[in-house]
């Protein structure tokens, strides 16, 4: 990585990094929340069960929770912008392997694979966005990065509904693997690789924790935990109903 004299950032404008990892979020999480609204349609169309559906939305949900400080373990290890990268590949392959599943068990096993890439790509993110602003940007940085991902969450429903009637339900992840693949080859190109820890400023993961000091910080991170914690937290509860 190429840091500045002063702020020990990356020497390129750092708003392509964050449209391409922003957007990659966004279509992440857009993908994930969408499946709600396509399971009456993917159901029958797979002669698949209610109880099997429900562990279409859990494959992916525990996948996802179960990685995401693996995922960030990995990105100190391997470097943050790999690992990103790696994991949009994923979930690319994981969207492909989605849209021409010929059964539920394939989709389920499709969606664990999706969990997976967007696990790895997510925990990198405050990384990734902390390497490439100015400290004086930061903050407004990952606030802009969590402004995508929750765009997508309330996104993925209207549009997987309208995919789904307009289309058919495989025609989301087709979209999301086109969009994917789209996004990870930019990435690739205004990514730059960097440490984990960069002298100067307390950038990269000690520099993300730094963030904590601000109050305002502290509350927005305590509330988006509380709004995730509400949204997906009875799905964690459905393995008890299915057994």
């Amino acid at each position: 990585m190429v840091n500045s004299p002063s702020g020990g950032h990356s020497a390129r404008t750092p708003g392509p990094a964050l449209a391409a990892v922003g957007i990659g979020t966004f279509t992440m999480a857009m993908d994930g929340s969408a499946v709600n609204a396509m399971l009456p349609v993917i159901g029958p169309s797979l002669q698949a069960s209610f109880q099997t559906m429900q562990w279409l939305l859990l494959s992916y949900t525990l996948t996802l929770t179960a990685l995401l400080l693996p995922g960030g373990r990995l990105g100190d290890a391997w470097g943050h912008k790999r690992t990103y990268l790696a994991g949009a590949g994923l979930f690319v392959l994981g969207a492909l392997a989605c849209a021409f599943a010929p059964s539920a068990a394939w989709l389920i096993t499709a969606r664990v694979a999706q969990g997976c890439g967007t696990a790895q790509a997510v925990a990198v993110m405050p990384a990734l966005l902390t390497e490439a602003f100015p400290a004086s940007q930061r903050g407004q940085a990952l606030g802009a990065g969590g402004a995508f991902t929750y765009l997508g969450l309330m996104a993925g429903p209207t549009v997987g509904g309208l995919l789904t009637e307009s289309f058919g339900w495989r025609s989301l992840f087709l979209m999301s693997a086109l969009t994917g693949l789209g996004l990870t080859l930019l990435a690739n190109r205004v990514l730059e690789h960097g440490s984990t820890s960069m002298p100067g400023d307390g950038g990269g993961v000690r520099g993300f924790f730094a963030l904590f000091r601000i109050r305002a910080f502290t509350m927005a991170a305590i509330s988006s935990g509380l709004h995730y914690m509400a949204v997906f937290g009875d799905r964690f509860k459905l393995p008890f109903y299915l057994i």
